[in-house]
């Protein structure tokens, strides 16, 4: 075994010394104050009658109540009056507070960004949303300005999207949300999907019913009361509702405490492990760690032998050397086994929690997303969620929102699975992003023995996805190539793309710079030949921009 993994298996010892002595420590159980906004929307105007929010929004308010919060109760709410709810319930909350939100009704994403639906609501298209509807960034913004202890969302708004017709393009369910520091986001069902609004003789939604059964249940943390809720759900629903959430909670916040009454937060009281049980050479381990680097997959293997956390589950140790103001995505997969990420930094000899991650990354797989606030090494432990899993993974660390640089000579290998982001049309895609000179030429390669590729090669103008080229098969048989002439220096996304709806597996991803020799007595088109179909992405042109060439013909894309 060389130096460098004996020192790393020394770090990872150390890792897991320092996280099971810093962070499942003695907790220290303080005063807290409780206040919640539940709002339940269901007799909308212009959408349809929902008939069990308002049902939703009075039990889980009773239920609350119960667990000592202070609990501001709105049905079939404006516009106007939703905001102005927002508002007084940010002025209730301040440092010692517990703030929690619960809202039921119709909810949107658009641009991937989250909107809750007022009962008036009257959209004729996606442009008018963010005027008609709320926003649940003002929650957030209200959270964040009172600086609050810790802050919860119940979303059950994943229902489906009532103004799909009106809109160019139409994502179901709500985007993902990143949770800022000390807050904790449920979502009723995963990312995109749609959840069930439940029968008149249940009385409230599905996701509502289960979160109530778990709600006052007392000694759960947070994070494994809903766990019970997401498996009570899946159970019920066949699989078809997966209830999602993410969470950078600090020490374990309990609904209820063990005697049934109102829990308390439980924060880790930070302690120092004792020199006895730290490794010699601490220094020179910690240097020695796997050393991360964004838009870099790492392959690992968990296997008997390698370090184990405080509960016996298996772990590797990566570090990254972090600046302030960074955002970060990590995303952890595995087909062997469940998955579980930890990120930490080393402070004053003590191992600090900044974030950690069961499933958000869909399945079992985990993705964390967070804001790096000062500089200096980071520490992640790719870790199995239970003792005795073993098994191979991949694990990438990326800017957030998961788009990989890439530069002009350069290829990627890549793989789509169903675990990516998704267009409105749920074919898979990854982003990568290009930093390109006025005028400058370029020709971009996708080919696939997988799957049927489709390329495309944009900009992100005002929050909006504008294509400049894109290319079906230009590449010959599934394979797609386009070359392109930027019409302005600045950043590009490349869109490495499946052309239908689920379809997976390996690619390439290749940038030459220029244009691509001219076959002889074959001349090609200037947007890389073959045929260009238009996308239904909200936002992006239908027919070819400036540097797409314009080649080939046009076709609609197949309804899969």
């Amino acid at each position: 075994m060389t130096r460098t993994v004996r020192s790393f298996r020394r770090q990872a010892a150390l890792f897991a010394v320092l996280l099971s002595t810093a962070l499942p420590c003695t907790l220290l159980a303080q005063a807290e104050r409780r206040v919640a906004l539940v709002v339940g929307n269901g007799a909308y105007q212009n959408a349809g009658t929902l008939r069990n929010p308002v049902n939703d929004a009075r039990a889980v308010a009773a239920s609350l109540q119960r667990l000592g919060f202070t609990v501001m109760l709105r049905e079939d709410r404006s516009q106007r009056e939703m905001a102005q709810d927002i508002r007084e319930f940010g002025r209730q909350l301040d440092q010692n507070t517990v703030a929690l939100y619960y809202y039921s009704g119709h909810g949107i994403q658009v641009k991937g960004e989250n909107y809750v639906v007022p009962v008036d609501a009257a959209l004729e298209n996606e442009e008018e949303v963010e005027y008609a509807t709320v926003n649940v960034g003002l929650v957030m913004a209200q959270m964040d300005a009172a600086k609050s202890r810790v802050n919860i969302v119940f979303l059950d708004a994943c229902r489906n999207n009532p103004f799909a017709r009106s809109f160019r393009s139409s994502s179901n369910g709500l985007a993902m949300m990143n949770a800022p520091a000390g807050t904790f986001i449920a979502y009723a069902t995963a990312p995109g999907d749609v959840a069930s609004d439940g029968t008149a003789a249940a009385g409230n939604g599905l996701y509502t019913q289960q979160l109530l059964r778990f709600l006052n249940q007392p000694g759960l943390p947070i994070e494994q009361m809903h766990k019970q809720v997401r498996i009570a759900v899946t159970a019920a629903s066949n699989g078809d509702q997966v209830p999602w959430e993410s969470s950078s909670i600090m020490g374990d916040f309990f609904f209820a405490g063990n005697n049934g009454q109102p829990g308390t937060i439980q924060t880790a009281a930070a302690t120092v492990p004792s020199p006895s049980a730290r490794p010699q050479s601490i220094a020179d381990d910690r240097s020695e760690a796997v050393a991360l680097t964004p838009g870099q997959r790492r392959n690992g293997q968990l296997q008997r032998g390698d370090p184990v956390m405080d509960d016996g589950s298996l772990f590797d140790i990566y570090t990254y050397q972090a600046r302030a103001g960074e955002r970060l995505s990590l995303t952890m997969r595995s087909d062997a086994f469940d998955t579980f990420l930890t990120v930490a930094r080393m402070e004053g000899g003590e191992m600090e929690l900044i974030v950690r991650d069961d499933d958000s990354g869909g399945g079992t797989n985990s993705r964390a997303e967070f804001t790096v606030d000062r500089d200096g090494p980071i520490f992640v432990a790719a870790n199995a969620l239970s003792e005795g899993m073993t098994g191979a993974y991949t694990l990438e660390l990326a800017a957030a929102g998961g788009a990989e640089r890439i530069t002009a000579g350069q290829t990627r290998q890549g793989a789509l699975a169903r675990t990516d982001p998704q267009l409105a049309d749920s074919s898979f895609y990854d982003t990568y992003t290009y930093q390109a000179r006025q005028g400058e030429r370029l020709t971009v390669s996708l080919t696939s023995s997988a799957f049927d590729t489709y390329l495309s090669v944009g900009q992100v103008v005002d929050g909006r996805y504008r294509e400049v080229a894109s290319n079906d098969d230009a590449n010959g048989a599934t394979n797609s190539e386009v070359e392109v002439t930027f019409p302005a220096a600045g950043t590009y996304q490349i869109r490495a793309n499946s052309f239908l709806k689920g379809q997976t597996g390996a690619y390439t991803l290749a940038l030459r710079p220029g244009g691509s020799p001219q076959p002889q007595n074959q001349p090609r088109p200037s947007g890389g030949g073959g045929t260009i179909r238009p996308r239904p992405q909200g936002g992006q042109p239908s027919q070819p921009q400036p540097g797409s060439g314009g080649g080939g013909t046009i076709r609609p894309r197949p309804r899969p």
